[in-house]
């Protein structure tokens, strides 16, 4: 829902709520005088005197020292619709009331919860703003992964080390109230006073480990367990009071605590100690202390012979689990959250995956049984082929994209005829880094070689073709080509386009977002999608509108039809036909209907939908039929066009794609 639209959306519900609250707080007379009764409800009586001069409507609202009236749907909705601001006044909205799906204003007024943290100011006082973590701020144009965080000084830090009492960015952004204050710290934790989520005994512990020393600040004498410095130990078991020093832990040990005279005693079981005698837990590695989540234990001898509290046991740890490969994980025991670093026995872990991603795996529930967890990794994968953001108003014949829709689909651009940057073909995204187009795109018609990279440059997110076009700035990016893989046989019109199949290997990748993900890629050996004749495949580019005319400004797409190669065979110029309608090309398109790929469609990608919506790449647009008119060379719109078939290729792009010339 955008800006607009929700502020339509919370001005209704708000007016809704505005009416009802304004009813209950006077009554309408029913005469043709003015005059008002108020209710019992004084909490409301802002209004009473200004729908006098509104004539009773209480529909309106009158602006303080202003005639002019507005709609009740404009008041306490974030923005000032009298010129004196008054209709946004505390004194109007503080006792409105907003329901659960809006979000209430510190002043009072009621907004779309949608537009809570979303980096715009909505209520006139910016509370939407505020306590705002800045993990859920997109960052388009970010140079840290999907899975850490950007220091303000653009340094990139482990996604967990904002927020934990540490400062991990130079700059210290990781620490600070405005990122931290609306974090939710899990019950085993202590939410330090600007928001951090510290250690669970931290509090009082005689050391700082919030940034604000908020956790030692209310803490008065210190109460931890000290060694008296009249306590002596006693080996001997006939003393009338003390403890009994207990069994070593299984997998782990016991010790004293020094005594005043920095004495150490060798640490042996069933023997008596006096009062206020000392001892310490710890267990080996792989194991945990049963009461703690730290690295040892204190316990200390009571006046009544008996120790402080239980002593603990040694507990054997699952393998230790992280956020890796793009997966946020969590971990449960009897429903009670703990650290995936500390999971024992029976404890289940679950994960989700970062934006963009999804999982790669078969089950959603992983648990630690006899010291291992069942399943072996948690794995999120990109996802692909999917059509985000719902549609806007190459293809001659074409329909213009719905601007958001086809996010990997990629302008190439080349500046090797001109100083600036030109449009010359389309491509599709595989990963972040690597896009797939037609070898001829980027190499000489008649032998196929190679043009060099420094003249190239790819665009994502584009919905306008223009290089650098502003109206693209808050979704576009930009990189230069590191690397052109051209299919090892291509060699141009010299073997007629065959093989005319690319991998262009970009100098900065993209990050994920909203307009820009993969398109999916089958490299099963047996394709679960089928080219089958009549099939409805989808095309898009920025080729030309007309048949002789110029390159479409904005993203267009057409459906067409996939046809056997013997029926196209019949249907395409002879002499083109048995030219270029060779083994690694289909057929696909229309006839007599006015609709086609033209010039600047080329490597673009043909995709075809699974059941599942998501779109895989079948074809890249290759060859079109031409016809000569007035001496001038048009793409002829009334015949179908060749593309590449991208199955005959996967093996050959997977494995470039792997192979450590392209990593």
């Amino acid at each position: 829902m955008d800006k607009t639209t929700s502020s339509m959306y919370s001005r209704v519900l708000t007016s809704v709520v505005l009416i009802t609250l304004i009813q209950q707080s006077y009554e309408i007379p029913t005469s043709n005088q003015d005059t008002i009764i108020p209710s019992k409800n004084m909490s409301l009586s802002r209004f009473r005197r200004q729908t006098t001069t509104c004539k009773s409507d209480v529909t309106k609202f009158q602006c303080e020292g202003n005639p002019l009236c507005i709609n009740t749907d404009q008041i306490c909705d974030g923005i000032e619709d009298c010129p004196d601001g008054s209709d946004e006044k505390e004194s109007v909205c503080k006792t409105l009331y907003c329901p659960g799906y809006l979000f209430k204003c510190d002043y009072g007024a009621c907004i779309s919860a949608d537009l809570k943290c979303n980096g715009q100011r909505d209520c006139k006082d910016n509370s939407d703003e505020k306590r705002c973590s800045m993990l859920t701020v997109s960052k388009v144009n970010t140079n840290c992964r999907s899975d850490e965080f950007e220091c303000n000084n653009g340094q990139c830090i482990e996604i967990d080390g904002t927020c934990d009492g540490v400062y991990n960015c130079e700059d210290h952004s990781d620490e600070t109230e405005y990122l931290c204050l609306n974090s939710e710290c899990p019950g085993y934790t202590y939410k330090c006073k600007y928001g951090a989520c510290v250690d669970g005994d931290a509090e009082c512990n005689g050391r700082q480990d919030c940034i604000d020393n908020s956790d030692e600040a209310n803490c008065g004498p210190a109460i931890l367990p000290t060694t008296p410095p009249s306590v002596v130990i006693n080996d001997s078991l006939h003393t009338s009071n003390g403890c009994v020093t207990p069994e070593h832990p299984v997998n782990g040990r016991w010790f004293y605590l020094p005594n005043i005279n920095n004495q150490k005693r060798a640490a042996i079981s069933n023997r008596k100690v006096n009062s206020g005698a000392t001892i310490g837990f710890q267990c080996n590695d792989g194991y945990k202390l049963s009461s703690t989540s730290k690295k040892e234990k204190l316990v200390y001898c009571q006046q009544n012979g008996q120790w402080n509290e239980a002593l603990p046991s040694c507990i054997k740890l699952c393998p230790p689990q992280t956020n890796r490969n793009h997966a946020i994980i969590s971990c449960k025991l009897d429903d009670v959250p703990i650290p995936c670093d500390q999971a024992i026995e029976q404890t289940e872990l679950t994960f989700k995956c970062d934006p963009y991603f999804e999982s790669d795996t078969s089950w959603t529930v992983n648990k630690c049984i006899g010291g291992s967890w069942h399943y072996p990794d948690v794995r999120c994968k990109e996802k692909c082929g999917e059509k985000r953001v719902s549609a806007t108003p190459l293809i001659v014949g074409g329909v213009a994209v719905e601007k958001g829709h086809y996010p990997w689909v990629v302008a190439l651009y080349s500046r090797r005829e001109t100083s600036s940057y030109s449009h010359i073909c389309g491509g599709s995204l595989l990963s972040t880094s690597i896009a797939l187009t037609a070898a001829h795109c980027v190499t000489e018609n008649n032998n196929g070689a190679v043009i060099h990279k420094k003249f190239f440059a790819v665009a994502s997110g584009k919905y306008y073709i223009g290089y650098g076009d502003n109206r693209d700035d808050d979704t576009a990016q930009y990189s230069n080509v590191s690397q052109i893989i051209v299919h090892q046989d291509y060699t141009g019109e010299y073997q007629k386009f065959r093989f005319d199949i690319a991998l262009l290997k970009l100098s900065t990748p993209f990050a994920l977002s909203k307009l820009c993900q993969p398109v999916c890629i089958e490299y099963n050996d047996v394709s679960q999608l089928f080219l089958t004749d009549n099939s409805i495949a989808t095309v898009t580019g920025w080729g030309f509108t007309t048949a002789a005319g110029k390159p479409s400004e904005v993203l267009k797409e057409i459906d067409v039809p996939l046809v056997d190669n013997g029926q196209c065979r019949s249907e395409l110029d002879p002499e083109f036909a048995q030219k270029y309608l060779i083994g690694d090309k289909f057929c696909a398109g229309f006839v007599n209907a006015n609709m086609s790929v033209c010039p600047g469609d080329s490597g673009g990608g043909l995709v075809i939908k699974d059941l599942k919506n998501k779109y895989y790449i079948k074809g890249l647009v290759s060859l079109g039929d031409v016809v000569l008119e007035n001496n001038q060379r048009k793409c002829n719109i009334r015949r179908r066009a060749l593309f590449t078939n991208v199955n005959m290729y996967t093996h050959w792009i997977q494995s470039t794609m792997l192979s450590s010339t392209i990593a």
